[in-house]
């Protein structure tokens, strides 16, 4: 009688928790940016012996514990904040409503300290003048046709609504 190997519970679970996170959908950057969030989280349950066998066990202390835990990294609040989104997004995708409701008040920004934060950005712009003008304005490119013969000059588009001079 041969015996088929069986995942545990636990393999499982951490399997049905990526699978949600890749199924809220967006571009594929959005989804590999939530399974890593997704895998932070998980990585935090195994380290901290959270053994839970379905996604409908996770609890406010486990997302609360999660967040804290990230806060005391030192990871910036906006950061957290982002990964609480997510977070909320992949139990909302399981049916975790209330659990996932941003105004739940065990898992407000008040509630985890996370409420100096700003959404400014910290990189600033590139003037004008500091862009080289042949990337600025489309420059000469040199490019080959498909079988590699011919060589055609492309001067780039001089003004916007111009077609390129070939």
């Amino acid at each position: 009688m041969s015996r088929k190997s069986q995942r545990s519970r636990v393999e499982m679970f951490r399997k049905d928790f990526i699978t949600l996170a890749v199924e809220c959908g967006g571009s594929y950057a959005t989804k590999a940016d939530r399974v890593r969030i997704a895998k932070y989280f998980l990585n935090y349950l195994r380290e901290n012996g959270i053994k839970l066998r379905d996604t409908h066990s996770i609890n406010t202390r486990h997302f609360q514990g999660y967040l804290l835990s990230r806060k005391a990294q030192g990871i910036s609040h906006r950061t957290i904040q982002n990964e609480r989104a997510v977070m909320r997004a992949i139990l909302q995708k399981d049916g975790r409503y209330k659990l996932a409701a941003p105004d739940n008040p065990l898992l407000s920004n008040e509630t985890l300290g996370l409420t100096n934060t700003c959404r400014d950005g910290k990189k600033n712009t590139v003037a004008t003048g500091g862009i080289p003008e042949g990337i600025y304005r489309g420059g000469k490119k040199e490019s080959r046709c498909c079988s590699g013969n011919a060589t055609f000059l492309c001067t780039g588009f001089a003004n916007e609504g111009s077609s390129p001079v070939m």
